[in-house]
């Protein structure tokens, strides 16, 4: 399995790794004071309801207002210069959802499962430890960043990370 670590920038104009809150800040388009400010209010930009589909139930964190497009720009301009491995489909801007099946067909077995509680069991050490040592970001980028995308210590469902 490929590890975040040997995925490479898409490009040599990447923003990767960050090592600074102000270069974290120019990155995304939006002051560090205001970046500062709403990571430690981050609780109350989140509208979370369940969404029902078929007999399962899940919790979606909808993050609203400026959290939310704080998370949009880190996503497009930070993570989406992450260039994943081909077998990562789900969530990446140009792959389409029936390509994963596709690659099994005609194969002698194929597994499908669901993870449990996916989202709510990647924790917020999990995610700063993918900011700082696999996208080799600063202590104090990792710090923040995992601030803003992560809520009661998870892995937000819902959000544009």
């Amino acid at each position: 399995m490929t590890s975040l670590k040997q995925c490479n920038p898409k490009s040599p104009a990447s923003t990767l790794p960050i090592l600074s809150l102000n270069k974290f800040a120019y990155a995304i388009g939006i002051p560090r004071e205001k970046l500062e400010s709403l990571a430690n209010k981050t609780a109350s930009y989140y509208f979370p309801f369940m969404k029902k589909r078929g007999d399962k139930q899940r919790e979606i964190d909808q993050p609203v207002g400026f959290l939310k497009e704080v998370q949009g720009k880190i996503n497009d301009h930070i993570l989406s210069n992450v260039l994943l491995p081909e077998y990562v489909i789900g969530g990446v801007k140009g792959r389409k959802h029936y390509e994963h099946p596709l690659r099994h067909i005609n194969k002698p077995v194929v597994i499908t499962f669901d993870v449990k509680d996916c989202f709510q069991n990647i924790t917020n050490l999990q995610v700063f430890n993918v900011w700082h040592k696999q996208l080799e970001c600063s202590h104090e980028v990792a710090r923040l960043a995992t601030k803003l995308t992560t809520r009661n210590g998870h892995l937000p469902l819902g959000a544009p990370t």
